[in-house]
């Protein structure tokens, strides 16, 4: 990996659920010892002071009850990696404290232990520097090796391959025996625009892989409900599958269900609807017509 084996700072750009984190990870792990930090520091919701004290430990400006010398998302990173997500929600103070920092330790090349960056955005940098969302001392400072990474509805021919791969991870962590999408199954996922991208998939897959097993992943293992959302998602009705297709899927999809205890039954619908919509609780609370916190009560019950 051309990106891993050098010490320069990396700028990965792609939508949300795009596995911008796993691409971060992936870099760390290539570039040497696994055993080296790896410290990803997100400043979301976070004002200038708290960003001060939680990147910079010890050394920042304010106090905000921290112990003395504690040490910063920063320090702790050293030897390793630091992972800047979302970079740009970073305090325009805080960014040009850490643009300076990385300006001195470029200085210092015997400080060997200085964490390589690796910052993250869902939007283009130049985008957020003509927005001035990032100072341009730091931009300068940061983009200097890019990934981007395309969103899933874009690796049309590659999503079958992804997918197995995904399901063979998940199905070890279960200890389930999967090993490949059915053919239905992987034109399905061909034709689904996946909004959530990567985040969605794996969702997908792992609440598949929790409730079923077997050496190939079919129709009727999906959450209900996906199959149709998939054809009505479709860019060209004349690629839509035609109506049979999805009323025998549903059929099946119905039997499934037959002899469940209404508590499962109850569970089962609650985890479609949450994957229905793109993994987001509040969205499924409002579909079902209840509070958010009463889905999290019934999920943290199973």
């Amino acid at each position: 990996m051309r990106i891993a084996s050098s010490s320069a700072p990396v700028f990965i750009t792609g939508e949300r659920g795009t596995g911008k984190t796993i691409c971060a990870n992936a870099i760390h792990d290539h570039s040497g010892p696994r055993s080296r930090p790896f410290v990803k520091y997100s400043g979301l919701n976070s004002n200038v002071e708290t960003q001060d004290a939680t990147l910079f430990g010890r050394y920042a400006k304010v106090d905000i009850g921290m112990d003395v010398g504690e040490k910063g998302a920063l320090e702790q990173a050293f030897g390793g990696t630091l992972y800047l997500s979302d970079v740009s929600h970073l305090d325009p103070y805080v960014q040009s404290k850490l643009a300076t920092v990385l300006s001195k330790s470029t200085q210092k090349k015997e400080d060997n232990d200085f964490p390589r960056i690796i910052c993250s955005s869902k939007s283009d940098p130049y985008h957020l520097l003509e927005n001035n969302e990032i100072r341009e001392d730091l931009f300068y400072q940061l983009h200097v090796l890019t990934v981007d990474l395309h969103p899933l509805r874009d690796l049309n021919d590659d999503i079958a391959y992804i997918s197995e791969e995904l399901l063979q991870k998940l199905s070890a962590a279960e200890r389930k025996g999967f090993l490949s999408l059915s053919d239905e199954v992987s034109e399905l996922f061909k034709r689904h625009h996946w909004p959530g991208n990567i985040s969605q998939l794996k969702n997908l897959l792992h609440a598949s892989v929790a409730s079923y097993d077997g050496p190939s992943l079919t129709l009727d293992m999906l959450p209900i409900g996906f199959a149709s959302a998939s054809n009505n998602m479709a860019s060209d009705p004349n690629e839509k599958a035609d109506d049979h297709f999805f009323v025998e899927r549903s059929n099946n999809a119905v039997h499934q269900l037959v002899g469940l205890e209404l508590e499962e039954l109850e569970r089962k619908f609650i985890e479609a609807t949450i994957q229905s919509n793109d993994g987001s609780i509040p969205r499924a609370a409002e579909v079902l017509g209840v509070a958010p916190s009463t889905i999290y009560r019934k999920r943290s019950k199973s």
